[in-house]
């Protein structure tokens, strides 16, 4: 039986953190991050990336399977 094991950091970030983690474009983050009411002019605060993780999920790279 496998379980995922998700390692996040509650950093404050950036958009192009944000892409690069997701593997998309910094305007896709933008337009994300004004769907769920967050602002988009800076750094993301940790509460917005924790927000921004809830609703989209953890990027796929981020997630290490571990065998149980």
């Amino acid at each position: 039986m496998q379980s995922a094991q998700i390692k996040v950091d509650y950093l404050p970030k950036t958009k192009k953190q944000l892409a690069l983690e997701y593997d998309i474009s910094p305007a896709t983050i933008t337009k994300w991050c004004r769907k769920i009411n967050i602002d988009t002019q800076e750094l993301l605060t940790i509460p917005e990336v924790k927000l921004f993780y809830k609703h989209y999920d953890y990027p796929e790279k981020n997630v290490v399977v571990s065998r149980g």
